[in-house]
């Protein structure tokens, strides 16, 4: 069942439309756009505050053509470190930096030319 809500015209749709025959949906965890990796990495154990710590690198890597729509590959690194005794996130650090400068130069093999 697919439901259609349109708060500004304040209407719904609703449809119970069976698939066609001929139409093949992927099975249920598959699909064509690639998934993002996401690896862990211990970082060990640091003192905050008097308050020790154990830490965590989270990287995910989504592949070019991912649901992000993008040509390249993104990496996102996040890190966390967590009391265990008062099982809390004390520090959590997101990487902002942006994507290496070569994705904004020109293939080796193009000619430029001023109009």
């Amino acid at each position: 069942m697919i439901t259609i809500i349109d708060p500004v015209a304040h209407t719904r749709k609703t449809s119970n439309e069976v698939p066609r025959a001929n139409s093949h949906p992927a099975p249920r965890g598959q699909s064509d756009t690639p998934e993002p990796k996401t690896t862990i990495n211990k970082l060990g154990t640091q003192t905050i505050e008097g308050v020790l710590v154990e830490g965590k690198r989270h990287t995910t890597v989504w592949p070019a053509g991912s649901k992000r729509g993008n040509d390249q590959p993104i990496t996102e690194v996040s890190e966390a470190w967590r009391s265990p005794e008062l099982q809390v996130v004390v520090l959590s650090k997101i990487s902002r930096a942006g994507p290496d400068g070569s994705v904004f130069q020109p293939p080796a093999d193009c000619t430029l030319t001023d109009h």
